[in-house]
């Protein structure tokens, strides 16, 4: 997202707002997102303002999405959270992804998983396109329980029985 992760997280996002000033007058503009709050909404109008005098248009409709949960489960140590994964993988419906800060966790997992039988992927920036595209594949067609990733992925995924 161009508003609290724009900066660092992605730093073409500063380019855009220079971009943006460069087109012709009257160049429609669409920025879109699924679940940004109202701050994070007019924070993205801000960051693509271009000095042109003209405000953006908001449209909003409900966030909340059925197929969207969170649970929280609050374990004392990295290797609590590392085995009750483990343990409790296969247990969970449907399929999902694993996110983690770095490289180095994200291929430590995987490998922690498979070697306790669980059917995942690793899908982190150090991963060749191809081996990307095997598990983006593998996920959608249910071949693998988890994708065990860094932001490489990205924050979305369109998968209707991600868990």
């Amino acid at each position: 997202c161009i508003s609290d992760w724009g900066h660092d997280f992605r730093p073409d996002y500063r380019r855009l707002r220079t971009m943006l000033a460069d087109l012709p007058t009257g160049v429609p503009v669409l920025a879109t997102t699924a679940t940004a709050n109202a701050r994070v909404t007019a924070d993205v109008a801000e960051q693509l303002d271009t000095g042109a005098g003209t405000d953006a248009l908001v449209l909003r409709g409900p966030l909340d999405r059925e197929s969207l949960s969170l649970s929280v489960l609050q374990l004392p140590h990295a290797a609590h959270r590392l085995a009750w994964l483990g343990d409790h993988l296969g247990e969970l419906p449907g399929s999902g992804i694993i996110y983690t800060l770095t490289v180095a966790a994200a291929e430590e997992i995987t490998a922690y998983l498979r070697q306790n039988g669980h059917a995942v992927a690793s899908y982190t920036g150090r991963t060749e396109n191809a081996d990307r595209q095997q598990a983006e594949d593998d996920l959608l067609a249910n071949r693998v329980k988890a994708l065990v990733a860094t932001s490489a992925l990205g924050m979305g995924f369109d998968k209707p029985d991600l868990g």
